[in-house]
């Protein structure tokens, strides 16, 4: 159940009467990925309030609790397990098994999976089920099962398929086998991903809203319930007995090429999957399952064509449940399944008709059944049963086929697809069976035993044991995508070959080239929502996945904070010329609700007051001047009024009532030339003039013509799409603010939109003394400071970020700048609407050492910070602020952003570099791994691969912690960082730039120090393999790229020479932290004396002065 859902008290209390009234338990799963992470207080005062009463579900006299992902909360489960007492279950699939219970120190008593569904045309296995046996390492496991599964939501980006033909048969054999600790169903009731097996309700549909089409009405699911009670019998009881012979049947209303695919896939690139056309997944056929006390006869009508079925699978012994299926084979019309026993037929029932007429093919199924009218009574039993057919993945198929025939079937390699009556073995040969060189321990079981009962083949197997190969990827893992390409000339051409590469391959836009083992993508290192610039455009994605991760191409993608809104959902314009009084908007929270504009009946002019505010010119370092500045700004000419979107950040604002606040803001170009006699540059570059681009508050609604709606107000709803959704005549969302070629009249926002405003430059956050400071010489971070000749006019004269010019003596370097705005975010429970800066609107510009400055001033009020809206259970009652009024700022921004980082020359005569190559510059690339020698770590402790890979992760991930600037220069302190596992062995990682070593950049990133064309080489990559390349019992070593040494040591031993050898980094994390847990156990940066670049520390407010004077990365909680 997810977070604020809004109705969670009463139906909880009601789910639990109706429970006990029936003797049925049940258990608490909390959804933290629907609406957001759950209290942990919530959470405690939820289990408390049911969890002794008589309905609640226990497990060793503990209630049970599971969860929906949420593992970034797991450290909240120490508190409400002790507060609880709960046996706590998680889903934390996103993780992976291993990741998962090692997760908050093993906080997890038990594991939840939620792979349920096959991958591609493959059938469903048990390798996923296996890993989290290997991993739980006796801790309980609950297993899934699942009928189905497609989904088409546009508007959670929703779109693929898995393989469910076999599906409901096949996992209730694999549940025998595994004989998990428990069963999960997995069947939401809200229909959208088609995994339902309960009645279909029409008022329950609203997940639908945003399909193209209704995939669910007129299309139950009940008949997948008739057989449940007869294999969860056989799971718990080991028996059961057949009373009633029946078939259940499923199928597909459309063939698969009959209409339009949707653009449904099968399988998802979002989770990395190699996707397949959905026609390549689904069959076309009639499936069946039926319960039998002996064999009987199949028949399938279609269309009146009547085909005698086939049992693919069938019950040892003959009582039980078959399986089989009838393909189409062309025909369409009704079908009608029946079974019949000598020639009597004793169950029959018709479904609905297959048709070609349709627009898209539904992927959904049609579930109907057949009971006979007569009983038996059969009571099969599991008793004694072992596996008598098998299979396994690529080359272990053959050997788990003749293991699993005859009763050896390991879930580690092998899938069990039948249990019988164990089959009389071979004579046993005594040959003693090994791996094959080149294979790995996976075959040690399956060759010693096959070997020695006659099956010992040499591809896989032989006699004599020679050393075994070390395997980095599974070999039961299915292969994905490792490179691909994109539309050549395209928006999507650079992305594709960027996301292919790492899995990431959506078959609608991109075609993958390669399959391989997952290259694992590159951490994410912003906190940011991407997307396309073009909103018409469906990028499958690619935005989002490429732009978290450090690559965000201008003109293909942009990119918002993720914190507060969400997706953008554009409303219909009808809104101002439906009935309603008040109209009602909605989508899915978080949401930014993009409303429509005002229309004016004709082209109308509009005109703004001068705006007179103080300025202070500081061009020349020590001399600064103050005046009084009357701005004038230009009429707007317009047949349009555009309003502010609705940022909804919460669920629980359901009908809320906002005011609708115009966005139309005049904008006046300003350039600015120094006082007579400055004209040079601080840094001694010639230069005249600055251009500055000043956005005036939103006119007064006195001046503005009538609109052709009086409604001045909206109500919002929680809905699963845009309501309505708008077709044509869009408002714009807002992307930042301070843009170079915005005119004012376009923007449905404050700042940059869609359509206007596209050349977005302006820089952020000013703060300190002289807000209004304009010239060279303001300060950094408070007034504009415009390279180039600051788009003013004059001579531009040399420019330090212009590559070609000759005064520039390093490489070519990326820097990228953060937009601030103003922007309404709504919080439920409060008054008023607050408003926030956010940082927003990204752009990379490259130049030689370009360092990234905040240019933002604010005028007049600051941002408004007035009431927007009046909550229906608020007793406020003060008019809403009209705009214009006071508590509306302006804002004054620059065209440039960049300015170089290096020191002012000693004088302004340009040096020109020498052209002759210097032999001791190192080229940017990557040397080979350093292993240290074990004799230098007498008595070191054993390394843990697990450990060390996650702990690897970690100290990349410390780029995103870093801000915007994750780089490292000569003269920078190393970074440092240590992990302690679970035996207190303690884990050291190192980088620093190389002492006195020179490259082609200035400064190289610490996550990627290669650069993005090279983003395979991460700090990951050079630290783990530090472990994996090294034969030397874990010790580590050190790998050089370009100038920056990484350096991973593990588990040396106490010499006596550094204090943090020994220390035990398990202790930190608490208010009463030793001195030690920052010194020795997270990463920091010693701020070198006098450094140019230390002051960038200053910017990033998680740096905070530490011990010895050093820069410390300050994050434990």
């Amino acid at each position: 159940m997810a977070y604020n859902e809004g109705t969670d008290s009463m139906s909880i209390a009601r789910a639990f009467v109706a429970a006990e009234n029936k003797g049925f338990e049940l258990f608490f799963s909390f959804d933290y990925a629907g609406r957001g992470p759950w209290p942990k207080a919530l959470v405690m005062s939820t289990v408390g309030a049911y969890m002794n009463g008589a309905s609640y579900y226990r497990y060793s006299g503990r209630p049970f609790v599971s969860t929906f992902e949420g593992w970034e909360n797991a450290e909240d489960w120490h508190d409400i397990k002790e507060v609880t007492g709960c046996f706590f279950v998680p889903d934390w699939s996103s993780l992976g098994a291993k990741a998962a219970i090692e997760t908050a120190g093993g906080v997890a008593d038990g594991l939840f999976s939620w792979a349920a569904w096959p991958w591609g045309p493959q059938d469903m296995d048990t390798y996923v089920d296996a890993s989290y046996l290997q991993y739980l390492n006796g801790k309980p496991y609950m297993m899934p099962v699942s009928p189905w599964f497609y989904t088409n939501l546009p508007e959670w980006k929703k779109n693929w398929l898995w393989g469910g033909d076999n599906l409901w048969f096949d996992r209730w054999q694999e549940v025998l086998y595994v004989q998990p600790e428990w069963v999960q169903i997995i069947s939401w009731n809200d229909y959208g991903e088609s995994h339902y097996i309960g009645p279909i309700r029409s008022n329950a549909l609203s997940a639908l809203r945003s399909a193209p089409f209704d995939f669910v009405t007129g299309m139950p699911h009940d008949a997948w319930r008739v057989f449940l009670p007869f294999s969860i019998d056989v799971y718990v009881k080991n028996t059961t007995e057949i009373t009633k012979e029946g078939i259940t049947f499923w199928y597909r209303p459309n063939p698969t090429s009959a209409c339009g695919t949707g653009q449904t896939t099968g399988n998802t690139a979002s989770q990395l999957q190699l996707e397949f056309p959905a026609a390549q997944v689904m069959g076309d056929a009639v499936f069946y399952t039926a319960l039998l006390g002996s064999d009987a006869t199949v028949t399938v009508s279609i269309g009146g064509s009547a085909t005698t079925g086939k049992w693919r699978d069938t019950p040892d012994g003959g009582a039980g449940l078959y399986h089989g299926n009838v393909t189409f084979n062309g025909r369409t019309g009704p079908v009608t399944v029946s079974l019949s026993r000598g020639g009597t037929v004793f169950a029959t029932s018709s479904g609905t008709p297959i048709t070609s007429s349709c627009t898209l093919v539904n992927w959904n199924a049609w579930v109907g059944q057949a009971l006979s009218g007569g009983s038996v009574s059969k009571k099969p039993s599991m008793d004694g049963k072992v596996c008598i057919r098998g299979t396994g993945a690529r080359d272990f198929a053959g050997l788990c086929s003749y293991a699993c025939s005859l009763g050896y079937c390991p879930t580690g390699a092998c899938l069990c697809q039948a249990m019988g009556t164990q089959k009389t073995k071979p004579p046993y040969t005594g040959v003693a069976g090994f791996p094959a060189a080149g294979k790995s321990a996976n075959y040690w079981g399956l060759c010693s035993f096959n070997c020695n009962l006659g099956y010992c083949p040499p591809s896989a197997c032989g006699t004599v044991e020679v050393p075994l190969a070390v395997e980095t990827v599974s070999p039961f893992l299915p292969p994905t995508c490792t490179k691909g390409h994109g539309p050549a000339g395209s928006s999507f051409e650079g992305l594709c070959s960027y996301a292919c590469n790492f899995g990431y391959c959506p078959s609608n836009i991109c075609t993958c080239d390669l399959t391989g083992a997952l290259n694992a993508p590159p951490p994410v290192i912003r906190d940011t929502v991407g997307f396309p610039v073009d909103p018409t455009l469906n990028d499958y994605g690619l935005c989002d996945f490429a732009c978290r991760r450090g690559y965000c191409p201008p003109g293909s993608c942009n990119q918002r904070p993720r914190i507060g809104g969400g997706e953008p959902a554009y409303i219909d314009p009808t809104i101002w010329t439906n009935p309603e009084p008040v109209p009602v908007v909605g989508c899915s929270p978080p949401c930014v609700v993009v409303l429509p504009p005002y229309t004016l009946p004709t082209p109308t002019t509009i005109s703004c007051s001068p705006l007179t505010t103080t300025i202070t010119e500081n061009w020349a370092v020590g001399v600064k001047s103050t005046k009084v500045t009357t701005i004038p700004f230009q009429p707007i000419t317009t047949d349009r009024i555009p309003v502010f979107n609705l940022n909804i950040t919460h669920g629980n604002v359901n009908s809320v009532t906002f005011a609708v606040t115009p966005s139309l803001f005049c904008v006046a170009k300003v350039t600015v030339a120094p006082p007579l006699g400055i004209t040079t540059h601080p840094y001694g570059h010639n230069t005249t003039a600055m251009t500055y681009y000043i956005t005036l508050t939103p006119p007064p609604t006195t001046i503005w013509p009538p609109v052709t709606s009086s409604k001045s107000k909206v109500s919002f709803t929680s809905t699963s799409s845009a309501v309505p959704t708008c077709k044509s005549g869009c408002g714009d969302q807002c992307r930042g603010h301070g843009c170079n070629d915005c005119d004012g009249s376009g923007c449905s926002c404050q700042g940059c939109c869609n359509g206007c405003c596209n050349g977005c430059s302006g820089g952020g956050g000013g703060s300190g003394e002289d807000r209004g400071c304009w010239g060279w010489a303001c300060p950094p971070g408070t007034g504009p400071r415009v390279g180039g000749g600051g788009g003013g006019a004059g001579d531009p004269g040399s420019d330090p970020n212009d590559p070609n010019d000759p005064s520039c003596t390093a490489a070519e370097s990326t820097a990228t700048h953060t937009t601030v705005h103003c922007e309404l975010s709504a919080s439920p429970g409060k008054l008023t609407m607050e408003t926030t800066c956010t940082s927003t609107g990204y752009s990379t510009v490259t130049g030689c050492n370009l360092r990234p400055t905040t240019t933002t001033t604010y005028t007049s009020y600051n941002c408004p910070t007035y009431p927007a809206y009046v909550p229906p259970w608020s007793v406020y009652t003060a008019d809403l602020p009209t705009a214009g009024d006071k508590g509306w700022g302006g804002f004054v921004f620059a065209t440039g952003t960049y300015t170089s980082a290096s020191s002012p020359p000693s004088s302004g005569t340009p040096t020109t570099p020498s052209s002759t190559p210097n032999p001791n510059v190192r080229p940017l690339t990557r040397g080979p791994i350093n292993c240290f020698d074990k004799a230098d770590f007498p008595g070191h402790a054993d390394i843990q691969s697990g450990d060390q890979d996650r702990f690897s992760t970690e100290f990349s991930n410390l780029r995103g912690e870093m801000g915007d600037d994750d780089t490292i220069g000569p003269g920078d302190a190393p970074i440092r960082f240590r992990r302690t596992d679970s035996h207190g062995v303690n884990y050291d990682y190192r980088v620093q730039w190389a002492a006195g070593c020179v490259t082609t950049v200035q400064r190289q990133s610490f996550g990627f120090p290669l650069g993005m064309s090279q983003s395979l080489i991460t700090a990951y990559l050079l630290v783990r393999e530090g472990y994996t390349k090294c034969n030397n019992g874990g010790i580590g070593g050190t790998c050089q790229a370009g100038c920056l040494l990484y350096t991973f040591e593990g588990g040396r031993g106490d010499e006596g020479t550094d204090p943090c050898d020994d220390f035990d980094c398990r202790q930190c994390g608490t208010p009463f932290d030793p001195p030690g847990c920052q010194s020795c156990c997270r990463g920091f940066r010693l701020a070198a004396a006098m450094s140019p670049h230390a002051s960038t520390a200053s910017n990033h407010s998680h740096y905070v002065v530490g011990e010895k004077g050093a820069i410390v990365i300050d994050d434990l909680k």
